[in-house]
């Protein structure tokens, strides 16, 4: 019987590690239903392509083993982490800043760490430098789990030259209306991820009242760019897997993990349709991606 009430599935990778010599170091997947077997598969391919790992069937029984290695997805899988003997070494993927930092206060170094699935702030600011060149006000909604994140966005829009106007959401009652008033002050709108902001419900909205006001809004997902945001930067399931198998490689060839980090690989994504419809002339995807990747090194 599994002991965990989540889903491990277990990769055997064929490196050599330095902690048990000529022992092969075994990798386990953690994540909860939220997480998609196809974002398992895609970062177990992705991992397999990039070292000589094969699947295997085993499972996890949470007892600490030398050359063995956690990768947790998602909130839910970060949760089942923490519980775990921390002697284990966990890799975390596609959670949110703020969210690992609450789940996992202090619980950073060689044998535990994460890739977020946010875009660092300095790189959505160069972006919106890059593809608004004209406009200098950029606009942000900020609820309970982001509103810590203003200072690093009124240092990185500083730096670029740009002047932020913030909303405060306290409640989706009032999120119209701080919006209303963040729109009317700015020339872009960055979204910044916030489950109380933005989500489901509430998206479609915010994109309209952009839209009303011909205010071009700057996603960080795919969806949001096929929904109405008129350019959007992210990182893809796959480019994430790449990382994933960086950090894997290194564990395996070191013992230890690289440290938190943000995605090193990303994607921008456009929508013509606005960017028509707004009079906005705008470059292509590609052409973004590698002025980013120039401007800070990127892969």
């Amino acid at each position: 019987m599994n002991p965990f009430p989540i889903k491990f599935v277990a990769i055997l990778l064929v490196f050599w590690s330095t902690q048990v010599a000529g022992a092969p170091l075994t990798v386990f997947f953690l994540a909860g239903d939220s997480i998609s077997g196809r974002i398992l598969d895609s970062v177990r391919k992705e991992i397999e392509s990039r070292s000589s790992a094969f699947l295997s069937r085993a499972r996890f029984d949470g007892v600490y083993r030398p050359n063995e290695l956690v990768i947790a997805f998602g909130v839910e899988g970060a949760r089942a982490a923490a519980s775990l003997d921390q002697r284990i070494p966990v890799l975390n993927l596609f959670i949110p800043k703020h969210a690992f930092e609450k789940i996992m206060p202090g619980r950073k170094g060689g044998r535990f760490s994460v890739i977020y699935i946010d875009q660092p702030v300095s790189r959505q600011m160069r972006l919106v430098r890059l593809a608004f060149p004209e406009k200098h006000r950029i606009g942000v909604l900020l609820g309970p789990d982001s509103r810590g994140e203003l200072p690093v966005l009124e240092k990185a829009a500083s730096e670029y030259g740009l002047e932020l106007s913030s909303g405060k959401v306290e409640s989706q009652s009032q999120l119209f209306s701080v919006l209303d008033e963040v729109v009317k002050e700015s020339d872009v709108i960055l979204a910044v991820p916030d489950p109380l902001v933005f989500n489901s419900g509430t998206i479609s909205g915010i994109l309209l009242t952009a839209y009303r006001y011909n205010i071009p809004l700057v996603g960080f997902s795919p969806s949001y760019a096929k929904a109405g945001a008129l350019i959007a930067l992210y990182s893809t399931v796959e480019q994430v897997g790449w990382q994933a198998a960086e950090a894997v490689s290194e564990f395996a060839g070191k013992g230890v993990l690289p440290s938190p980090a943000y995605p090193s690989y990303f994607t921008v994504g456009i929508n013509r349709y606005v960017a028509r419809s707004m009079g906005v002339e705008i470059q292509d995807e590609a052409t973004f991606e590698e002025k980013l990747s120039q401007m800070e090194g990127s892969p």
